[in-house]
């Protein structure tokens, strides 16, 4: 009996720690592909969504994500080569409380007027205001796949591996990239060509 007694005690004490366990939100950003086709000089609307994941967390309940600010960042350079870029877009945006599951989608306008390339770049919880339980994916800039990629960019600067590694989507802009225009991802990241 004092066995019995013991079990049901422990499970009570397990259940109820269960029904009280919380656990933080994850925020995550994912640009999306643009709204029309990019035409040069013409504005393209452009929408990125901030989620907060739901993950298995068991009987925990995920709490939720307090307003945050979202960035979406478009840098300019006129050759891989080119040290350091022009800053074409750096537009944040209030993102309102989010629940688990739940997400909000953004939109921006963005004009690509030049010939070169331009490298896209998202992120959720921009000033860190969101205590997460991942703060290293708030970004959206995906990770390499395996195998052969096409040899798009001859000699980059430094600067410019450091902004294609973080870049979540790639636009190229002329004729100097026309070799590129059936080539659809690189290291994973959608790459869009426009002519001009």
């Amino acid at each position: 009996m004092q066995k019995l007694s013991i079990l049901v005690v422990c499970c009570v004490i397990m259940l109820s720690s269960c029904e009280k366990c919380k656990v933080n939100p994850d925020l995550i950003s994912d640009l999306l592909a643009p709204s029309t086709n990019i035409i040069l000089g013409e504005p393209v609307d452009w929408d990125y969504v901030v989620r907060s994941v739901r993950d298995n967390s068991g009987e925990c309940k995920i709490l939720d994500a307090a307003a945050s600010v979202g960035l979406i960042l478009v840098d300019y350079f006129v050759t891989p080569s080119d040290t350091p870029s022009d800053t074409i877009t750096n537009k944040t945006d209030n993102i309102g409380k989010l629940c688990a599951g739940e997400e909000e989608t953004v939109s921006s306008s963005i004009v690509f007027d030049n010939q070169g390339v331009y490298l896209l770049a998202t992120t959720a919880d921009k000033n860190n205001v969101v205590e997460e339980r991942n703060e290293n994916n708030n970004s959206d800039n995906i990770e390499e796949v395996k195998g052969l990629r096409p040899d798009i960019f001859k000699d980059p600067s430094p600067a410019f591996a450091a902004k294609l590694e973080k870049s979540s989507a790639i636009v190229l802009v002329g004729s100097k990239y026309k070799s590129a225009a059936n080539i659809k991802s690189y290291n994973g990241k959608p790459v869009y060509y426009v002519a001009d």
